[in-house]
């Protein structure tokens, strides 16, 4: 009869415990300071705010992950047989991940008002502020994602693991420093600061594995300049929020 060998449930745990870390971890990042907010606010209507935008932000966060699944086999072929081409396609998806992730955080930034009308009701509409906050945590959520099939392709799963246990560590002490004095919005903050922790250590954690240009500077460079005339626009005051999105 076909049976198992200890080798081999070893070698599989070796490849699969830490993906499974990664995944449960993932599942429950944003989550966690829902838990804190329960704990530590003693306002529960700030809790409702806070769920409120995390809801719009976890719908727009699935959308990376989508094209993770899509581009993993490629990435996993070109880790075998080509580092070059790994980093340069690595390095295209991260820019067009970033690129889209800004001007997902923009669109959250100008339209946070009429999304929670939308989602939560006017009763809600305090949790505009939280999302417009919160928004900022997209960017770095499409960037991580842009790196993380990279990671597994090279078999850097336990980097990949210690990441979000960083990043999970960063969200808990930011949100109980947080919370307590700013509630919602402080746990806005907290999630964008934990999201972005986690993105540098999955950068740290890429570059660790193999040399290469990862994130070209000249590609942040212009997302960079093609962001700062929209957030100017976006500043203008008496701009009705529809026609701050379009700008």
């Amino acid at each position: 009869l076909p049976h198992w060998s200890a080798q081999r449930i070893q070698t599989l745990a070796r490849v699969g415990l830490p993906v499974a870390i990664a995944t449960i971890l993932g599942v429950l990042y944003l989550r966690i300071l829902v838990i804190i907010m329960s704990l530590v606010s003693g306002r529960p209507s700030q809790g409702g705010y806070y769920v409120t935008s995390t809801r719009v932000l976890e719908l727009v966060g699935g959308l990376p992950f989508l094209v993770v699944a899509v581009v993993l086999p490629v990435v996993t072929v070109a880790a075998r047989d080509d580092h070059e081409r790994l980093v340069y396609m690595t390095s295209r998806i991260a820019q067009a991940m970033a690129l889209v992730g800004v001007l997902v955080a923009l669109l959250l930034w100008t339209l946070a008002g009429p999304i929670i009308a939308v989602f939560g009701g006017p009763e809600y509409a305090p949790a505009a502020a939280v999302l417009q906050i919160q928004g900022f945590a997209s960017i770095t959520i499409f960037l991580t994602a842009a790196w993380q099939p990279a990671l597994v392709a090279m078999h850097r799963l336990r980097a990949l693991a210690i990441s979000m246990i960083t990043g999970v560590a960063a969200v808990v002490i930011a949100g109980l420093i947080l919370i307590p004095p700013f509630q919602a919005q402080g746990a806005a903050v907290a999630a964008v600061i934990g999201d972005t922790v986690l993105c540098g250590a999955v950068y740290v954690a890429i570059r660790g594995g193999k040399t290469g240009d990862w994130l070209p500077a000249e590609g942040v460079l212009r997302i960079a300049g093609a962001a700062v005339p929209a957030v100017a626009a976006g500043l203008i005051p008496g701009l009705p929020s529809v026609v701050r999105a379009v700008l």
